[in-house]
């Protein structure tokens, strides 16, 4: 189905500034569309003074309502850049994530 600058340019003004709740739903219709399921979702949120703990159960509530998952198939944790780059100078943070997927029968 292509990566994340394929489905939404940075080009295409449309999605300047549009919530990330939004395109996740895109994105889950499509999985949904083309009879995938989605077993699980792990995610690394990195900053320099991670404090993830208090936004956890938030974040997990709010993915698992769009995903349609429950929230033990959920993971976040926090974990720091060690003081570099950007985000160790506390000017920027990140994410990973991986999902893994089913195709349905």
């Amino acid at each position: 189905m292509g990566d994340i600058g394929t489905l939404f340019s940075n080009k295409n003004r449309i999605y300047k500034n549009v919530r990330s709740t939004k395109l996740l739903k895109i994105v889950i219709d499509k999985i949904i569309s083309r009879n995938y399921s989605i077993n699980n979702i792990d995610i690394n949120i990195i900053t320099e003074r991670p404090k993830i703990q208090k936004y956890r159960e938030k974040i997990i509530k709010s993915i698992s309502k769009i995903c349609m998952l429950n929230a033990s198939q959920i993971s976040v944790k926090g974990k720091t850049a060690e003081k570099l780059g950007l985000i160790g100078k506390e000017k920027a943070i990140a994410s990973e994530v991986i999902t893994s997927i089913n195709q349905n029968a």
